[in-house]
């Protein structure tokens, strides 16, 4: 994304600094198969990990 044109320091670094970090994710979620969207790390009775597909539905809403 061009961003170029933003010119307030705030946001800028805001769109930017979002724009790394969902390359990121979409990196990670990139390299997940699709029979491990529901593997928990942690599965206990007392503790749940989100599984990969949990926490992708996290950061779309």
């Amino acid at each position: 994304m061009d961003t170029s044109k933003i010119i307030n320091p705030e946001a800028k670094r805001f769109i930017n600094a979002f724009f790394a970090n969902r390359a990121i994710n979409r990196e990670y979620y990139e390299l997940v198969l699709e029979e491990q969207y529901d593997y928990r790390m942690v599965d206990t009775a007392e503790r749940k990990s989100d599984s990969p597909e949990e926490s992708l539905a996290h950061q779309a809403i």
